[in-house]
């Protein structure tokens, strides 16, 4: 099944008002799903409610990532 463009916005847009919710229910401040490739982890989308602690495109060793 093939998305489109209108499809990948509202999918995106659902994703982070998920983010969001977790950060408010579990009172966390930082909310984020990364790409691990098992040698690198990079941040694909980030919600920081308070404090920026993370943001988008930050790349990690794998090995330095937990």
């Amino acid at each position: 099944m093939r998305l489109t463009k209108g499809h990948y916005v509202k999918l995106e847009e659902a994703a982070v008002e998920i983010m969001h919710r977790l950060s408010d229910i579990l009172n966390i401040n930082s909310v984020y799903v990364a790409r691990n490739d098992k040698q690198h982890v990079t941040i694909q989308h980030a919600y920081n409610r308070d404090v920026k602690v993370i943001e988008v495109g930050q790349d990690f060793l794998y090995e330095d990532s937990y």
